[in-house]
């Protein structure tokens, strides 16, 4: 029975060593706040008085394995890898074309107190084809790093202004824009036929 005991007990310590080592990122709720986790329609009236609603069924959270290379981490030691804590919403047209696809993530950067920079990607879709995405960083605040990011203090869409608002600028290319701020989330957006919908509630 003794040396049972010792077997097993030896087992699991060279089970114990085997395990990689790694940590977990996970990303702050400041950033998560920007995915909305909302199980009632968010409506949008149009310039053309069409009316048109959006539901999103909740936040889908994976754990994925970076594949960074992470190198020596000071005080935390040699690591395996890091693992990264990652959330993905959708917010879908209800007999409409449009979409929105969420992600926000976390990248380990060994120079930051915390040991990691924080994303917000935020795409709009027509018809299941990409038209425009808005990517974010964020440490101690929110940075919009696309191309054609703008801000606006105050924005009026149609009827009603909103407040610290990022949008996608149109160019001669791309006519087409989405406007996001913290407090409401996706307040409105420009169709391919130029349309302007705004958040009605």
């Amino acid at each position: 029975m003794r040396n049972t005991l010792s077997l097993i007990a030896l087992l699991l310590a060279l089970q114990a060593c085997n395990k990689d080592s790694y940590f977990t990122l996970t990303p702050t709720n400041d950033i998560v706040q920007f995915i909305p986790n909302n199980t009632t329609e968010k409506r949008y009236r149009s310039n053309t008085d069409d009316t048109l609603s959006f539901l999103q069924a909740g936040i889908d959270t994976n754990y994925i394995k970076s594949s960074q290379d992470i190198g020596s981490t000071g005080n935390v030691g040699t690591l395996d890898y890091v693992e990264v804590r990652e959330h993905t919403a959708t917010l879908r047209g209800v007999n409409n074309p449009y979409k929105v696809n969420y992600r926000v993530y976390s990248q380990y950067d060994p120079s930051l107190g915390s040991r990691s920079r924080d994303f917000l990607d935020i795409t709009f879709f027509e018809d299941n084809v990409e038209q425009g995405m808005l990517s974010f960083i964020y440490t101690d605040s929110l940075i919009c790093v696309s191309e054609r990011c703008g801000f606006e203090a105050t924005l009026k869409l149609q009827e009603k202004s909103f407040s610290n608002v990022y949008f996608l600028k149109r160019d001669s290319i791309s006519r087409q824009s989405f406007y996001i701020n913290t407090t409401k989330g996706f307040v409105g957006f420009r169709t391919t036929d130029n349309k302007i919908f705004e958040l009605i509630d």
